[in-house]
């Protein structure tokens, strides 16, 4: 979660057109067994198998309504455990975009999924309205509302180390909740004592203001 270095996709090119195959039984998926160690109260899986089914079951679901997007399946290997997948061309996160990540993490949770690996580098925005999702190897369906919370937890700590500047964290955090619109039990959720771990890698300024930010929403 924390290290785009560690890669299990490689970018592969077959009759002039772009691919990208994920092999999940790499070495680079060894960080989650750390990562579902340290952060046990989200069901990450560290287990190859389990991480390809996560992730073929959200890539094939087909109730993605307005805003989200997945990239289509080319070819599946479930004895080696690796897809190969369309390349979603499109435009990174940022302040000019946020309301249509905040507008796909909605309709992700209400069509029923949460993701765990909310991480920036996961989504790409495409023609300006369109989230892709990239990334969904931890996702399975749950209205958990903790677990919504999670992902909100999640995606906000990267977000306040790609925007380290307080005053623009801030109002780029505002559109986002304002868009995303957390219902009560979530903007609580979001700061239960069992995400002390993860709330400790935050800046603690950018922390402060997302606590009187969710405040709007209890």
């Amino acid at each position: 979660m924390f290290k785009n270095s560690y890669s299990q996709s490689r970018i592969i090119k077959k009759d002039e057109k772009i691919y990208v195959q994920k092999c999940y039984m790499t070495i680079f998926g060894i960080k989650w067994y750390f990562i579902s160690t340290f952060f046990w109260n989200y069901p990450y899986v560290a287990d190859p198998k389990e991480r390809f089914v996560r992730e073929l079951d959200f890539f094939l679901d087909n109730t993605w309504k307005d805003i989200v997007i997945v990239p289509k399946l080319i070819d599946i290997d479930a004895k080696e455990l690796c897809i190969t997948r369309e390349f979603i061309e499109g435009d990174e996160i940022n302040e000019e975009n946020i309301e249509i990540v905040a507008k796909g993490l909605r309709e992700i949770h209400e069509v029923g999924y949460v993701l765990g690996d909310t991480k920036i580098s996961n989504f790409v925005i495409v023609n300006r309205s369109k989230l892709a999702v990239i990334d969904a190897e931890q996702s399975f369906k749950s209205n958990n509302m903790y677990y919504r919370a999670w992902d909100l937890v999640v995606f906000f700590l990267f977000l306040s180390y790609k925007m380290v500047n307080i005053n623009h964290f801030q109002e780029v955090a505002k559109r986002f909740l304002d868009e995303y619109m957390p219902d009560k039990s979530i903007a609580k959720e979001f700061f239960d004592i069992k995400n002390i771990n993860l709330m400790g890698l935050y800046p603690p300024t950018h922390l402060y203001i997302l606590k009187n930010l969710m405040s709007n929403f209890y």
